[in-house]
């Protein structure tokens, strides 16, 4: 009866060793013997893998060989129309000065893969999350009709669109760039303009915030602040 136990007891760790191994990125070895049974993978998707990357056309087990199993999966439409989208986020080095932090309860985003009908990835977002607090930010380039009209980094809310009532209740967690787009983390997700949660629609993100749209009322949120 007691070597049943130990036995049982083997077995509980190793499907948790397994269940741990299986949330990061995948090993180099193992990418490095997948690429060798499918040679016939494009030239980006190999080099993608070996770089721990995601590029349109991966495979469900291309992505998890390089980004690990994902913290969140969502779906949406039926049958032969279902598409998923993996939503991974960063760890967090917890520091003194975070510990009482109402953004401490927001995951940090790192990267959305959206999967097509097909089960291919068809769009990719990395994410470079960016402290708003920062005064000055370095130099960009930027294509040439941008630059005639560029879009303001910061937004200077009327009084009108904040502490607006009557709203679904949205929470922003936070601002995420990648280049020169900027992300909205809204209770969780993130979304880019145009996008909706709630019925309610991401107009535009900002450095300091995100301007939002609700039967056509406006409202701007600063990062931790909520709609009521």
């Amino acid at each position: 009866m007691q070597r049943l136990h130990h036995t049982q007891l083997w077995l509980h760790v190793s499907v948790l060793l397994l269940f741990i191994a299986g949330g990061c990125a995948t090993s180099p070895k193992r990418i490095a013997r997948y690429i060798e049974k499918h040679p016939e993978r494009p030239e980006n998707i190999q080099t993608s893998l070996q770089q721990n990357l995601v590029v349109v056309g991966m495979t469900p087990k291309e992505v998890r060989l390089s980004l690990g199993t994902p913290n969140r999966v969502s779906q949406s439409g039926t049958g032969a129309n279902t598409t998923e989208t993996w939503f991974f986020f960063r760890q967090r080095k917890k520091t003194s000065s975070l510990n009482t932090s109402p953004f401490w309860s927001f995951e940090v985003p790192k990267a959305t893969i959206y999967f097509s009908s097909e089960e291919l990835v068809d769009k990719v977002s990395f994410y470079e999350v960016t402290h708003t607090e920062t005064t000055q930010q370095p130099p960009q380039t930027t294509p040439q009709n941008e630059k005639l009209n560029p879009e303001p980094l910061r937004y200077t809310p009327t009084p009108a669109e904040l502490h607006v009532k009557g709203w679904p209740t949205i929470t922003l967690g936070g601002i995420s760039t990648m280049g020169s787009n900027r992300s909205a983390v809204l209770n969780d997700s993130v979304l880019a303009p145009g996008e909706i949660i709630k019925g309610v629609t991401v107009t535009k993100v900002f450095a300091n915030g995100v301007l939002l749209e609700y039967r056509g009322a406006r409202a701007f949120l600063h990062p931790g602040e909520s709609t009521h």
